[in-house]
This record gives structure tokens, C-alpha cells and sequence, in this order.
């Protein structure tokens, strides 16, 4: 490619994070998405942007394990949000005995014997499935295509 095109495909991608900033608060992804720069080069141009004074934190997201981490940026020059608290250690062990009584009556263990590093599981994955018993004499449904 030559150089004044991919100059100008950089200068492209530049002013679509920067309209997309000024439309709402936007995450690094939601700028990769929006500009189709790379996540390093978004990541080094909300950061000069914040240096300036041109952006704040609007906004706190969810991680893929929950916890509040991706911060949503947006044009102005307002204070920042104060993130979410943490959990307190009372709030992540009685989630955490949650997960394994709910183990223990699905596998029918004691609790006291039950460990969640036995069972890559959530919450949600150890309710009982309950599935209805195929009565005696009916043959397994079979594929057409096979």
C-alpha cells in the first residue's frame, strides 16, 4: 500500500473514533469496532486524548468475569466516575457456598466433602436438569441423514 493512501486510511479511522466518542460513551472495543484501528493504536489514542483533557471516564463495564474493569470513555472534560466498589470477603464466600451447595445436592456429596475444583461449572450450570426417562421398548430417536 502505498504511504499517502495508508496515511489517509489512518486519518479515516482517526475520525470515526472521534465521531464515534462524540455520539456516546465508548469502551477501547467499541472503538476498534467503530474505527477499525487496531486495539493498541485505540488504546494509545484514548490515552492522548485523556492527557489532554478531552475525554473522561463516563462510565464502568463488566469484564468477562464480572467485574467492573472496561472503562467507557466520552468526550468532555468532566471528573471521572469513581468505579463500583469491590465484593467484600462476606459477599464472595457466601457466593462461593452457594456454588458448592448447590454441587452437593446435585452430585448428592456432603458439603463439608464438596469442592468446586472438581466441578468447571456456575451457578447457573449446577441447577438439576431434570430429563424425562424414555419408557422400555422405544428405540433412541435416530438421524434421517445418517
Amino acid at each position: 500500500m502505498p504511504a499517502i493512501t495508508k496515511h489517509l486510511a489512518n486519518v479515516s479511522a482517526y475520525a470515526e473514533a472521534i465521531y464515534a466518542l462524540t455520539q456516546g460513551a465508548c469502551t477501547i472495543p467499541d472503538l476498534v469496532a467503530e474505527s477499525g484501528m487496531a486495539s493498541n493504536t485505540a488504546r494509545k489514542f484514548v490515552a492522548s486524548l485523556r492527557r489532554r483533557g478531552l475525554l473522561y471516564i463516563a462510565a464502568w463495564e463488566k469484564d468477562t468475569t464480572g467485574r467492573f474493569t472496561v472503562a467507557a470513555y466520552a468526550w468532555g472534560d468532566s471528573k471521572d466516575v469513581k468505579r463500583p466498589p469491590k465484593k467484600t470477603m462476606e459477599e464472595r464466600k457466601a457466593k462461593y457456598m452457594e456454588k458448592i451447595r448447590t454441587i452437593a445436592l446435585r452430585t448428592g456429596t456432603p458439603v463439608r466433602q464438596t469442592r468446586v475444583r472438581n466441578y468447571k461449572c456456575t451457578i447457573q450450570s449446577t441447577t438439576p436438569f431434570i430429563t424425562p426417562a424414555i419408557p422400555a421398548g422405544l428405540k433412541p430417536f435416530r438421524s434421517l441423514n445418517t
